[in-house]
């Protein structure tokens, strides 16, 4: 009896098996690749994220630069601006001498 179930056993794992064992192995194959397309689009995805984290640094710098460049111009325009204003206080003053002179 401890041969027939034994026997049964193996009757059991041998007919079913074929197509189990087949199944398993499309499936296992299958998720091979499933996981090796996910290591692969990892990788990508890491390459991808230094390139942004790269771009991200590079744009701020490039705001930063734009930043002060603004910060100096603005200065500058101030200073320029007072220029033009003591220019213009020295016109008005140079033609009222101008008129006090000609009257």
């Amino acid at each position: 009896m401890g041969t027939e179930k034994s026997e049964g056993t193996l009757d059991s794992k041998d007919d079913p098996p074929t197509p189990t064992n087949v199944t398993q192995n499309i499936l296992t194959q299958f998720l091979q690749e499933i996981c090796a397309e996910i290591g692969s689009l990892n990788d990508n995805f890491k390459l991808c994220s230094k390139d942004v984290c790269r771009e991200v640094t590079e744009i701020g710098s490039r705001v930063d630069d734009l930043e002060h460049t603004v910060d100096t111009r603005a200065e500058d325009q101030e200073f320029l601006w007072r220029c033009v204003n003591a220019l213009e206080q020295q016109n008005i003053e140079l033609q009222s001498k101008q008129e006090d002179l000609g009257n």
